[in-house]
């Protein structure tokens, strides 16, 4: 039976803060470079400018983080991320590791298989490639999707990999 889950709202929260203040200052430095030029600056507009985008792009990117999915499968693990399935077999599986600054586990596989998450949809090969890239074909970062998964089938699941 498939067990599927989704981001937690911590992940999604500061993913989407990231990147939304991230936009919000970029267009603060725009309006800066720009009312420099033109010689008025004009702090309301730039901060309400400013505002609008990082509601905007946390929201935007909060819901596309939101779509993200895991699921465990008999034969491994499906990660569904930016229209592209992952398939990451037990059969392939190598190692549990910690990553990243808050040292969070990730599990990692020697290959994975990818496909468009919707048939009727066809990813573009440079996605793909991107993905394949930075490894997203071979890990998955567990706990983006849940808290303390050593709790869960997932853990259960890994130690019957890495036994048999």
């Amino acid at each position: 039976m498939a067990t599927t889950f989704r981001p937690t709202p911590a992940f999604t929260l500061i993913y989407g803060l990231t990147t939304g203040v991230a936009g919000g200052l970029a267009v603060l430095g725009v309006h800066w470079v720009i009312d420099s030029v033109t010689g008025r600056w004009e702090p309301n507009s730039a901060v309400f400018a400013s505002m609008a985008v990082v509601l905007l792009l946390t929201g935007v990117t909060a819901g596309s983080v939101r779509s993200r999915s895991l699921t465990l499968v008999p034969e491994g693990i499906v990660v569904v991320r930016d229209r592209v399935r992952t398939l990451l077999r037990w059969s392939d599986f190598e190692e549990v590791r910690q990553t990243g600054l808050l040292r969070r586990d990730e599990l990692v596989f020697s290959k994975g298989q990818l496909s468009p998450a919707d048939q009727d949809k066809p990813v573009a090969e440079r996605v793909l490639d991107r993905m394949r890239r930075n490894g997203a074909d071979r890990m998955v970062v567990v706990a983006d999707f849940v808290t303390d998964w050593k709790s869960t089938e997932i853990h259960d699941a890994v130690k019957r990999a890495t036994r048999g």
